[in-house]
């Protein structure tokens, strides 16, 4: 499992601690998806109940990826990276809960790291083009202020929508 505690910036912030937020926990006596799911949802679980810390009260959540041998990996280091991917999808859709890593992750994470590389060339390349648009009022037809639109004209897959790679953060 690869545990990191949402929002616990806001936790080391406020005690003048850096960092320290991600755990990794390894499970050698566990041999099923279920037995795995009962310790996640206890997690959880406690980590819902407020810590009373030199009389401040905290809440902290964690998102939990979970990676089991043999099929999310053969090594430690493959475990803690699919689990890791994991948590980032458990993060992606809301924090504060746990998934099993699937190779579908994989493909989402790469396709990800991907388009992220490319942004940064595009950056550098000066592909993207921005294009006014005036804000008109209905009452007289004036123009009121101009909007900036941002555009990606990639050198390969010609121009990209920005839905497309704002989503990549």
């Amino acid at each position: 499992m690869f545990l990191d505690l949402d929002r616990f910036k806001l936790v080391n912030d406020t005690l003048s601690r850096f960092g320290g937020d991600e755990f990794t926990l390894l499970l050698p006596e566990i041999r099923t998806r279920d037995d795995v799911v009962v310790i996640a949802e206890k997690i959880l679980d406690r980590l819902n109940e407020p810590f009373v810390i030199d009389g401040h009260e905290l809440f902290v959540s964690a998102s939990i990826g979970i990676a089991m041998y043999p099929e999310a990996g053969d090594s430690g280091e493959s475990l803690v990276q699919n689990a890791d991917i994991a948590m980032y999808h458990v993060k992606s859709r809301g924090k504060n809960g746990y998934q099993f890593f699937s190779e579908e992750m994989n493909h989402q994470f790469s396709t990800r790291l991907n388009l992220e590389r490319e942004l940064r060339n595009g950056l550098i390349q000066g592909e993207f083009e921005v294009y006014y648009q005036p804000q008109v009022s209905l009452e007289d037809g004036a123009i009121t202020g101009v909007g900036a639109l941002v555009r990606w004209r990639h050198n390969v897959r010609g121009m990209i929508e920005p839905a497309e790679f704002f989503t990549a953060g």
